[in-house]
């Protein structure tokens, strides 16, 4: 009778030990498959969200990039080593700069393939001084699609000759006009 009451307790401690190995499994599953789908989310992010006007949307990418991503890498590698919170910083320094590079080259498809050109004229000009150099020159222009104005950010000015009043070509995205580029001289 004590053998028959050993076998179940070694049987009990048994399939509680292989459910906790289970639901470790799982848990690193899930945890793999959330952290996929947040960094695939991050990447292929419609570009009308990311340049939304509500800024609200703004930041929850960018929540998403810098809270989000680290989390879920802390919390993965916890389930695997000891060193999950250096991997979750460092995870930081490889999902941001490769989430910039990833939109600023669907940005530029998106303008290659899809981009309609107009006239931009230049409303602003200044000179943004820097250490150990003499400065450079910035250009803001303001470009009108479908009789609503936009303004575009300030950018650099490497030739020197434009002055306030000078028009440009700029190339824009009709369905997105705030995703732009200006076009070389």
């Amino acid at each position: 009778m004590n053998t028959s009451i050993a076998n179940n307790l070694s049987f009990t401690a048994m399939n509680k030990w292989g459910n906790k190995h289970l639901l470790l499994g799982l848990l690193r599953i899930a945890g793999m498959a959330l952290l996929i789908g947040d960094l695939l989310f991050l990447y292929f992010l419609p570009l009308p969200i990311l340049y939304a006007d509500d800024q609200a949307i703004g930041m929850l990418t960018l929540i998403a990039a810098i809270a989000l991503v680290p989390i879920l890498v802390y919390g993965i590698l916890r389930l695997f080593n000891r060193e999950a919170i250096t991997m979750a910083v460092l995870s930081l320094f490889f999902v941001i700069p490769t989430f910039d590079y990833f939109q600023d080259y669907r940005k530029e498809q998106a303008l290659k393939t899809e981009g309609l050109q107009t006239k931009a004229v230049i409303t602003d000009r200044k000179l943004e001084e820097e250490k150990n150099d003499k400065g450079k020159w910035l250009i803001k222009c303001t470009f009108k699609v479908a009789d609503q104005n936009y303004e575009t950010l300030y950018h650099d000015e490497e030739e020197h000759h434009y002055k306030v009043g000078d028009s440009l070509n700029i190339t824009y995205l009709k369905y997105l006009p705030k995703v732009y580029t200006l076009a070389k001289p």
